[in-house]
């Protein structure tokens, strides 16, 4: 098994950090919904 091609291989490596941009972006807007939602219930009296 060659793990070097894979990572060589533009086709392979520009969806693979696409995905994870995406995914890191999806992931941020949650946490940061979340903290707002924490940060807003906790403001209210």
């Amino acid at each position: 098994m060659n793990l070097v091609a894979p990572t060589r291989d533009p086709t392979m490596t520009l969806p693979t950090q696409t995905t994870l941009r995406t995914t890191t972006a999806r992931a941020r807007t949650m946490s940061d919904r979340f903290q707002a939602t924490i940060f807003s219930a906790n403001a209210s009296p």
